[in-house]
């Protein structure tokens, strides 16, 4: 049997971005990455669902919104040429490595150690693992830092990463 399908019927929507909000997830991809200013980290966070493990939730508006194969990215500096700009890199990595229980968290007055020598090693080490998420969503950016619009010049949002919470 034949059967013919427009081309426009193959285009598929992006949907509506992720809400804020706490997810578990997993992460499907790490990887360190060298760049011309230092070395970062990039996640990439999949199998997203509630808390209570559901795949769809209620809205404030009624309507009901279904996770499906949505992923969220972060992106942490382990090194860099900018102080500040290492230091809260590795301020994100060391909170993410709570969360996924690889490191005690320090108490008032504490100090702990990061275990992973190498940005590499760290990646490795958490591809795989189930982590509780918060996410806020931003206004995507170009590499120029402009705006990214969609077909109707309306900024596109994104989730990203802003918490990692102990599961």
């Amino acid at each position: 049997m034949a059967f013919v399908v427009k081309g426009e019927e193959l285009v598929g929507g992006r949907g509506a971005p992720l809400p804020n909000g706490t997810y578990l997830a997993t992460i499907e991809v790490a990887e360190a990455q060298q760049k011309d200013n230092g070395k970062q980290v990039w996640r990439q966070y999949g199998n997203l669902r509630t808390p209570d493990g559901a795949t769809e939730f209620e809205l404030p508006s009624g309507d009901v919104y279904r996770i499906g194969n949505r992923k969220v990215s972060s992106w942490s500096w382990w090194q860099h040429s900018n102080a500040d700009a290492e230091r809260i890199g590795q301020r994100e990595l060391f909170r993410e490595a709570v969360a996924l229980g690889l490191v005690e968290k320090p108490g008032k007055g504490e100090s702990a150690e990061f275990p992973f020598e190498t940005a590499d090693e760290y990646a490795t080490e958490i591809v795989g693992r189930e982590v509780k998420i918060r996410t806020r969503l931003r206004a995507k950016q170009t590499r120029d830092k402009k705006p990214v619009l969609d077909d109707d010049g309306n900024p596109v949002f994104e989730a990203e990463v802003s918490e990692w919470l102990a599961v």
